[in-house]
């Protein structure tokens, strides 16, 4: 009978390992029915994080530069 915040509904949902749709609404999303969500929700300390934080420091050219080499690793991966 609350209403939390919305920092407060991803801490939860981190805690539980569960996504915020199930929680929300006992609901997991499946397959590529629903859309792509367009925010992500990474926790400090970990890889991603850290490949974020790299990424921002760089200029255009360097960010465009390891887009192009995840998007050939990626490809490449796909092959095997």
């Amino acid at each position: 009978r609350t209403n939390p915040t919305a920092e407060k509904i991803l801490i939860i949902c981190h805690t539980l390992n569960v996504s915020p749709e199930w929680l929300l609404s006992g609901i997991e999303p499946q397959g590529n029915r629903g859309k792509l969500p367009e925010n992500y929700v990474i926790c400090a300390g970990t890889d991603s994080h850290l490949l974020i934080e790299r990424f921002n420091a760089m200029d255009s050219e360097m960010q465009g530069r390891l887009l192009g080499y995840a998007e050939a690793l990626s490809d490449f991966r796909k092959e095997k």
